[in-house]
């Protein structure tokens, strides 16, 4: 098969992520069960939302709680949809609809080797969409989309902003001030060998062979 088709599939892929679709244009189903608000994103985005937009594709409301969404069909993979990220969303996406998801390795059973990205989203994101930190959990672990952990991850405080700052503004000064002192020993260093050098050097012009005085002839 010829590597063209493939080459221009990517292109597409990318073009198209980085272009920054807004969120408007992918259909996507509301989220019913009211328990999993955890899931929305900072900026109240469900995760069926943020999902249509990892995945460039119209989601579909969930039929029953019995049915669920699928990987990418045979002959279809992309690195889109064989990201765990993705996988992730779709997965809280039929949860908060309150259906059921499957497992990693049946969503990806379709993808090939170089498609799967595990733990992180292989483009930049999409402009206006922000991925909750639960979806880059490592999915291979046990095989399936954790609700619990997410939930805990979600629940997790977030570190104080002022302390953060305050911790790379005091590690920034340490790092001047320890930068200044390697300096400042270095400089005393180079001086102290360059008056060394220069001393010795004017020792050596100065320096004359030591003899006798000159003493008065008694006239012999």
């Amino acid at each position: 098969m010829s590597p063209m088709p493939v080459i221009l599939q990517v292109l597409s892929v990318v073009a198209l992520v980085s272009s920054g679709v807004e969120a408007e244009r992918w259909r996507f189903p509301e989220c019913t069960d009211p328990t999993t608000n955890w899931m929305l994103n900072q900026r109240g985005m469900t995760p069926c939302e943020v999902a249509a937009n990892l995945e460039a594709i119209h989601i579909n409301k969930l039929h029953s709680t019995s049915s669920m969404y699928t990987g990418p069909p045979n002959g279809r993979s992309n690195p889109l949809r064989c990201s765990t990220v993705s996988y992730s969303m779709v997965s809280a996406c039929a949860v908060c609809q309150g259906g059921g998801f499957m497992s990693w390795k049946g969503w990806a059973s379709n993808c090939i080797l170089r498609d799967i990205s595990v733990g992180n989203y292989p483009l930049p994101l999409p402009l206006g969409i922000e991925v909750p930190t639960w979806a880059y959990m490592n999915v291979e672990e046990i095989g399936i989309f954790d609700v619990k952990r997410a939930k805990a991850i979600a629940s997790a405080p977030a570190p104080s902003r002022s302390r953060y700052s305050d911790m790379v503004l005091i590690g920034a000064a340490g790092g001047v001030v320890g930068s200044a002192l390697v300096l400042s020993v270095l400089a005393a260093l180079f001086f102290y060998r360059r008056h060394k050098l220069h001393q010795k050097k004017h020792l050596a012009s100065n320096d004359t062979p030591e003899t006798e005085p000159l003493l008065p002839s008694d006239g012999d």
